[in-house]
Parts: C-alpha cells; structure tokens; sequence
C-alpha cells in the first residue's frame, strides 16, 4: 500500500483504482471464513487509511486510526477475544 501511495501516477487514478478495485477486495476478505486472511485484510485496510486520508471514504475511518497500538481499533480489531461460556 505504501508503494502504491507513492507511485508516480496521478492521484486520481489511484483513487479510482482504490475506488474500482481496492477497497471492494478488502471488503470481500473481511467476510472471508479464513481468520487469517480477515486479519490481513483489516491490516491492508488501515495501512489505506493511512495512505489515502483524503479518499472519500477512507477519510471517515481516520478517527479510528492511532499511533497508540492500545487505542487503534484496527490493531483491537484483530484482537478480540469472545469469552467462554
């Protein structure tokens, strides 16, 4: 994702290809059965955040970003634990 950010195309061409491709195919992982690919997933999803704040939709999950690994959601995220009965 950063080597994506920082590629020497127009910057509306990457949003677009985020837009036509890229975010549709984190979406499609996070519902994935296997919990490994729905951890990569959500760890490709805030690595887009951070790379493309200014998307339009991207930009709404910026809050949920924190250089704190205790207060980021995207780390929490990953790490939930359902208690036992």
């Amino acid at each position: 994702m950063q080597y994506f950010s920082r590629m020497p195309y127009e910057q509306a061409n990457k949003l677009s290809f985020l837009d036509a491709e890229l975010i549709h195919v984190y979406t499609v992982g996070m519902r994935s059965q296997n919990e490994i690919v729905r951890e990569e997933c959500v760890k490709c999803l805030a690595l887009l955040v951070d790379c493309f704040s200014d998307h339009s939709q991207l930009k709404q999950l910026t809050p949920l970003r924190n250089s704190d690994e205790e207060v980021d959601f995207f780390s929490n995220i990953i790490h939930i634990q359902i208690g036992g009965v």
